[in-house]
């Protein structure tokens, strides 16, 4: 089960697309430093983070199609990830629960919400595997996929360009 949902403006696009590129992003495995499938970077600088989290919050909490779709009775804060050539994040299933500031929550469900065209990166694309179906998903800027955390997925490699998300 997986859905695909417009959640971002394009001025909200605009508005992370302009907090990532003066934003220092720094190497993924701050958040998992024991991970050596992950290869991106993170948003780490404090206030580009928060403001970039809340935007991309309030978003996910004003679209009744995510509200309707997940039952969200937590959200992690939202955080933007990118890959440079040669980076992406093999395969693995997200953690079941997140250690958060105010307490752990339990995760269910994770989102990618695609930040730039796809026509800006070559490779990229979220792998899904679903039982027998390989998916592979490469969405406009705006649009979110919602998939079970425990669902094992990757990032294929992105070998020209960058690939701007937010999870």
């Amino acid at each position: 089960m997986y859905r695909i949902l417009p959640i971002l403006t394009e001025e909200e696009v605009a508005e992370c697309r302009t907090i990532a590129a003066s934003a220092k992003f720094v190497d993924g495995r701050i958040s998992n430093p024991h991970n050596t499938a992950k290869q991106n970077e993170q948003l780490h600088e404090a206030e580009p983070y928060q403001q970039s989290s809340e935007l991309l919050r309030q978003a996910l909490i004003r679209s009744e199609e995510f509200r309707n779709f997940s039952f969200a009775y937590a959200l992690a804060p939202p955080m933007m990830t990118r890959y440079k050539p040669g980076m992406k994040y093999g395969a693995h299933a997200d953690a079941a629960f997140l250690p958060l500031p105010a307490g752990t929550i339990r995760s269910d469900l994770s989102c990618t919400i695609f930040l730039n065209d796809p026509g800006d990166y070559d490779g990229g694309e979220l792998h899904i595997r679903l039982g027998d179906a390989e998916l592979m998903f490469k969405l406009k800027p705006g649009e979110a996929i919602l998939y079970p955390s425990d669902t094992l997925h990757e990032v294929v490699p992105v070998t020209r360009g960058e690939r701007l998300v937010a999870i």
